[in-house]
């Protein structure tokens, strides 16, 4: 106390500084407490999720229209927690595998989703945390879409790895669709088709169906490829498509 005062400090505003040190140190280490919270959050409810892969025949909810998403006759469930979706698919196709690993990456995940007797259907597409060293696209690629205007647009959010630095540099941006494209409502929500024509690059033509997911989900969007579509191909992807439900 009396080195203080031989300090020449006043009482006054030194003990108004310490209050306000005080309220600092509460107030950082209450936002640290809240990233520990959501950090825990996320280990629990969410990255366990990720790798889970379920099957279900019971429908999630009604559809936005309350009409009940019906299975068709000679169609199965598939339902994903972690994915955030379901959809029935024809019962001949076999069973549903899917994996979120990187495709070509370096981290991050990659959902890809086949079935055992019908190759030339696929979906799936990149999440948020998606590194990858520099390569082609792909179909799956850049899932969901946007419109705005009169036209619409394919989102890609993604991160560039440079390994030489190991260094990830986020990508964000919109590339909008120049084929012909037409929207669909889906048990809740909506999704686009595009039809292309045969590429060199890909070998083949195909269908994409792209459709959008909901938040915190780090899957953004879902794509459903066909490739060389038959009129029977397009049918089934109309009623995968009115089943999809997302959650």
């Amino acid at each position: 106390m009396n080195d203080s005062k031989q300090a020449g400090g006043p009482v006054g505003p030194t003990s108004k500084s310490s209050s306000a040190l005080l309220i600092f140190v509460y107030t950082l280490m209450g936002l640290v407490l809240l990233a520990v919270a959501a950090l825990i959050t996320w280990a629990i409810v969410i990255e366990p999720n990720l790798s889970s892969d379920t099957s279900s025949a019971t429908a999630s909810a009604d559809c936005s229209d309350g009409s009940v998403n019906v299975l068709p006759s000679g169609y199965s469930w598939y339902e994903n927690s972690s994915l955030g979706y379901k959809f029935a698919y024809p019962s001949s196709w076999g069973t549903v595998t899917v994996t979120t690993t990187p495709t070509g990456g370096a981290s991050g995940h990659y959902a890809q989703g086949s079935f055992t007797n019908k190759t030339t259907v696929t979906f799936g597409g990149n999440a948020t945390d998606y590194a990858v060293n520099a390569r082609g696209g792909t179909p799956l690629d850049s899932p969901g879409f946007l419109q705005a205007g009169d036209g619409f647009y394919a989102v890609q959010i993604w991160q560039l790895h440079d390994s030489a630095i190991g260094i990830d540099t986020p990508q964000y941006a919109l590339s909008k669709i120049e084929d012909s494209s037409t929207t669909t409502s889906t048990c809740n929500t909506s999704a686009l088709i595009t039809q292309y024509a045969y590429s060199d690059y890909y070998s083949f033509s195909y269908d994409l169906a792209r459709i959008n997911l909901q938040p915190p989900n780090i899957y953004y969007g879902v794509n459903f490829l066909l490739e060389n579509p038959t009129t029977a191909d397009r049918s089934d992807l109309e009623n995968i498509l009115a089943s999809f439900q997302t959650f």
